[in-house]
């Protein structure tokens, strides 16, 4: 053989064993960092051993993807000082987000819940048990279409992600409707659409900004009764002469289904009534003036008011029914 074609078989034998030597280390790197070791949960009698790939509830690995992983990491990292690898918890000192997450691990829930409860947000909406939305940094809304399990207490399935890619006008118009609902809370329940918002809801549930080129549809008045010692109907009256009558009530947070109709607008007739008084008195109509933001109580004797309820087939002065 050659001395030249011994020096390169040389050459590519030594090229080879580094190339092994390198892959070698990398796998052996690889190896001994995945899975790596963090720190010891301790709430309550129950212990959480948390690794950089995985969650270890009482010896036994719950199963979480990666990402949901990093989430709780993430979540430890921000709210808690861990000690000597051991941090210490009592379910009862928890704020209400926290526990739920920790409440989701113990319990051993889909892994789908604990991602719904684990997404950082400034605002979120539970809608109809099919979709969270939530309001976040730099008025980003993002939505999740998700499936509850069969007692429709747990979200056993997260369907799909989107974030609204809508123009910046077209996205504050979502963002302030929003907010109007998030006035009383940061975290709501709705099993109601009205007539007025429904352009809202479809727009975000469908990711899709043309519904916002509808008309609006502007609530007018509403009314109720007062004097019943359990929930009545509530009927409401649009500007586009349409009607909404919510006369029953589901369980679980299901949407309502209601009565709609057209009114004639004589309507306003009633508000020159002398039986007419300002507030709300018990055993008695309440009409709210939203667009003028007044409030009327109406005797029950009310020839003009029974009639136009009559008309419609609203009855108030009932208790709701279950759906």
């Amino acid at each position: 053989m050659k001395k030249g074609t011994k020096k390169k078989i040389a050459l590519f034998i030594a090229i080879g064993f580094f190339l092994i030597m390198g892959i070698t280390l990398c796998l052996v790197y690889y190896l001994c960092n995945k899975g790596t070791y963090l720190y010891d949960i301790k709430i309550d009698n129950d212990t959480i051993k948390v690794y950089e790939d995985k969650l270890i509830l009482n010896g036994d690995d719950i199963g979480y993807s990666e990402d949901n992983v990093h989430r709780f990491i993430s979540l430890i990292e921000d709210n808690f000082e861990v000690n000597n690898n051991l941090l210490e918890v009592e379910s009862a000192n928890l704020d209400n987000d926290i526990f739920l997450l920790f409440e989701s691990i113990i319990n051993k829930d889909p892994e789908a819940n604990f991602n719904i409860e684990s997404e950082k947000y400034d605002n979120v909406l539970y809608l109809d048990n099919r979709y969270v939305i939530y309001l976040k940094d730099n008025n980003q809304v993002r939505v999740k279409k998700i499936k509850m399990d069969k007692d429709n207490s747990k979200v056993s399935e997260i369907i799909s992600t989107f974030d609204l890619n809508f123009s910046q006008e077209n996205n504050q118009r979502v963002v302030d409707y929003l907010m109007r609902l998030f006035a009383s809370d940061k975290k709501i329940f709705k099993s109601i659409i009205y007539k007025n918002e429904q352009n809202y809801i479809n727009s975000i549930i469908y990711n899709d900004e043309s519904y916002l080129n509808n008309a609006d549809v502007n609530l007018k008045y509403i009314f109720k009764y007062v004097g019943l010692d359990c929930p009545s109907p509530t009927l409401y009256l649009y500007d586009d002469n349409t009607f909404e009558y919510y006369y029953t009530f589901a369980l679980n947070d299901e949407l309502l289904e209601p009565i709609t109709g057209y009114y004639n607008p004589s309507v306003e007739d009633i508000m020159t009534e002398d039986t007419i008084t300002y507030g709300a008195n018990y055993n008695s109509y309440v009409i709210s003036d939203v667009q003028n933001n007044m409030m009327y109580a109406f005797d029950i004797t009310s020839e003009m008011l029974s009639s136009f309820l009559n008309e419609l087939n609203t009855p108030l002065d009932i208790c709701l029914v279950q759906q």
